[in-house]
């Protein structure tokens, strides 16, 4: 993953099957807006195949995998993680660990 001290990164999976949710666009404006620095990336397939799939990377932080970002509730409290926030229950209940999360860390690559 990118190394940025100046702002978030949070990487985006453009795989085919998560690129053409529905929730992707959606997912992706809402990062936009965030009203902190982020960079996004639209990384290659993460391997995960439960998208849309996103990787953030705070300034000092190890990344945090999430799987299923779907709901508006979620891309939400994914915004307010972004800009400084804890990671919330619903955001718990997808977050991907374990060697699954560090294949998808380990692939991300801008497209």
């Amino acid at each position: 993953m990118t190394d940025s001290t100046d702002s978030t990164v949070v990487a985006v999976c453009g795989s085919k099957d998560c690129r053409t949710r529905p929730e992707y666009d959606d997912l992706t404006a809402a990062l936009g807006g965030a009203d902190v620095p982020v960079e996004v990336i639209d990384s290659r397939c993460l391997d995960i195949c439960k998208g849309p799939v996103v990787v953030v990377r705070r300034t000092d932080d190890r990344p945090i995998v999430f799987r299923k970002v779907r709901g508006r509730k979620q891309r939400r409290d994914l915004v307010a993680l972004v800009a400084g926030g804890p990671v919330t229950d619903r955001l718990r209940s997808i977050r991907v660990t374990g060697s699954t999360a560090r294949r998808a860390i380990a692939r991300i690559r801008p497209r």
